[in-house]
């Protein structure tokens, strides 16, 4: 119903009622609070969700990574932190972590992190997570810095290995 009719969640029960999928699942109810307690508790079962990207990612691919930065105003998310960005301004925010494959063009994880959180640490971390093995990180430029390049030294004599390029 979102994807149909690009509305927000209180209405989308509204359009299941004029849609003949109403009349297929008669049992089914898209009430706002039903949906948003869904996605709260799909969204918060982390251990299914790595579980889930871990099947879709294979050893050795390609994994391309972006931080990308999500600026927000609202005081309800704690997620939402000033962080530095690549406009150069230190704007509340949320950072989305993404990891691609190179070879299937998709996602293979995501993570959310606080918008103060854009280091190496969060990097070793989600590999970590991710159970990636194998593979070619690639980063863009924004994540280059002497201290990040430092820190990722420092983790190859902890297992994580990488090869740089400057």
């Amino acid at each position: 119903m979102r994807l149909a009719h690009q509305t927000s969640l209180k209405n989308m029960n509204v359009h299941l009622q004029e849609n003949f999928l109403s009349e297929s699942f008669p049992q089914v109810s898209l009430a706002d609070k039903r949906v948003s307690s869904l996605l709260r508790s799909i969204g918060s079962d982390r251990e299914r969700i790595n579980g889930f990207f871990r099947e879709c990612s294979c050893a050795g691919e390609n994994i391309l990574m972006d931080i990308t930065a999500i600026h927000s105003k609202s005081q309800q998310m704690s997620i939402n932190q000033r962080g530095y960005n690549a406009q150069g301004s230190f704007d509340p925010q949320a950072n989305l972590l993404l990891l691609f494959s190179q070879s299937r063009h998709e996602p293979v994880y995501y993570r959310v992190l606080p918008g103060n959180i854009r280091d190496v640490k969060s990097v070793q971390l989600t590999l970590k997570e991710m159970g990636a093995v194998d593979t070619v990180f690639v980063a863009d430029k924004g994540f280059y810095s002497e201290s990040n390049i430092e820190e990722m030294e420092r983790a190859q004599h902890e297992g994580f290995l990488y090869s740089f390029s400057r």
